[in-house]
């Protein structure tokens, strides 16, 4: 099991890997993880990686596995760049369902064992409910992409 660092560790992982598949394309974007606070005030380009919720996970069942909710946010004053940053940031996603131990470890190492993983997924998040979440961060609403990390143990 993860030591008590893994859900950041999590996070800076899901950072790591969209900052090192930066492509020509996307040159001077900045690549954060960010909380409320920090979407109110977003960065002027780039893509923040935003946990929103931490759940016990509903598909494994074993003493503190969580999931861990986030929304993957595009920031440009252009919206064709916010856009093509979107879809960059899902497609590089997308291609990485499992976040192993040498990336989950990168930032902090020791934090996961060498046989843990978190499965990295797209979740549908229902518009109600991404209207509701950037109500409460006091945010303007932003194009954004729903990711669950499945199965972090701590122990």
């Amino acid at each position: 099991m993860a030591t008590y660092q893994a859900i950041a560790a999590v996070s800076a992982a899901i950072r790591g890997v969209l900052a090192s598949a930066a492509i020509p394309e996307i040159a001077g974007a900045e690549f954060q993880v960010v909380n409320a606070d920090s979407l109110q005030s977003p960065m002027a380009d780039g893509v923040a990686v935003f946990l929103y919720r931490v759940t016990e996970s509903a598909v494994i069942r074993t003493r503190r596995t969580l999931d861990l909710h986030y929304l993957i946010n595009a920031w440009s004053a252009d919206p064709i760049r916010q856009q093509l940053l979107l879809g960059w940031a899902i497609q590089v996603l997308d291609g990485t369902s499992i976040l192993t131990p040498s990336l989950l470890n990168a930032a902090s190492p020791g934090v996961f064992q060498p046989d843990e993983s978190v499965q990295l997924m797209a979740e549908t998040l229902a518009m109600q409910d991404e209207s509701a979440l950037w109500n409460a961060v006091r945010a303007l609403q932003q194009p954004s992409a729903a990711y669950l990390a499945r199965g972090v143990r701590i122990g």
